[in-house]
């Protein structure tokens, strides 16, 4: 089956966009490269997964396990440094043999991100995904506006209604972190799309993104915790982080209502049913 034009192209993009992340990461995984390389790949799997009909199912399951070995690997390298950020600014009373152990998981996680990073650079393995993904076979067919205006509305009602309960009653932090992924694929969805639809789409993209930060800064508490428990750190040492955790779950419960009022839902999925060209396309945020 031929991928539309302007499928491939948007594919194509999220490709170089991981290729040049990863090549940075490779020479420095630093703070900056985790996170911008962690991003790369979040929005590189959130187009295969949008475009999933027009993909080879089998080659585009296996170029999304590939890219997970990479996420996880900054993932483990980016959860120590959050620790160790928290441990400072919280003043947290831990043996210094704690923070000593974590830079060294830290710098055996960036080794171990680094030499995947590089594995994929010298095999040439995103231009071979793309071949294998078959992008170089498109047609020329109109068929973006109405996959963006079947699918954001969809999105933007389910983002709404798990959103809403949540700020109003939910605890787990469970469900917490699985809504703020599902809040990153709404967020990555709309920038997908975002040439569509009137300049008014990033207001909206920029919404989503205050609460994935909120829930985000909760998950930094969460990570953190389970991190300091597996270093044997006792339980009245890690209070502050408790009651900072407390906090920050409160900020998302005053956010909420802020951006999402009664009728946001309804006004949400009217905005995005309807997608127009517009020119000239902006320039995604990270």
């Amino acid at each position: 089956m031929a991928i539309p034009a302007e499928a491939a192209a948007r594919l194509e993009t999220a490709f170089a966009r991981f290729e040049s992340e990863l090549a940075r990461t490779a020479a420095e995984p630093g703070v900056d490269e985790v996170h911008d390389v962690r991003v790369s790949i979040r929005r590189l799997e959130q187009a295969l997964d949008v475009f999933a009909r027009w993909l080879p199912a089998r080659e585009s399951g296996r170029t999304v396990a590939r890219l997970r070995t990479v996420l996880d690997r900054a993932g483990e390298v980016r959860d120590r440094d959050i620790a160790l950020e928290l441990i400072s600014s919280l003043e947290l009373t831990v043996a210094p043999a704690v923070p000593e152990a974590l830079r060294g998981e830290r710098e055996n996680s960036s080794r171990r991100l680094s030499a995947a990073a590089k594995k994929l650079i010298d095999a040439k393995a995103a231009a071979a995904w793309m071949e294998r993904l078959r992008l170089g076979k498109r047609e020329q067919t109109a068929a973006l506006g109405s996959l963006a205006s079947a699918l954001l509305p969809l999105l933007a009602r389910d983002f709404i209604a798990s959103g809403a309960k949540l700020a109003e009653r939910g605890k787990s932090r469970r469900r917490l972190h699985r809504f703020r992924v599902a809040g990153k694929r709404f967020r990555y969805t709309m920038e997908l799309f975002s040439d569509l639809y009137p300049a008014a789409i990033a207001e909206r993209v920029a919404t989503v993104r205050k609460v994935q930060t909120s829930l985000g800064d909760l998950q930094d508490c969460v990570a953190t915790r389970r991190l300091l428990r597996e270093a044997g750190v006792a339980g009245d040492v890690m209070e502050p982080l408790r009651r900072e955790e407390k906090k920050r779950l409160a900020s998302f419960r005053a956010l909420w209502p802020q951006l999402f009022d009664d009728n946001a839902a309804r006004e949400w999925r009217r905005f995005l049913k309807h997608p127009e060209r517009r020119a000239p396309a902006r320039k995604r945020a990270r």
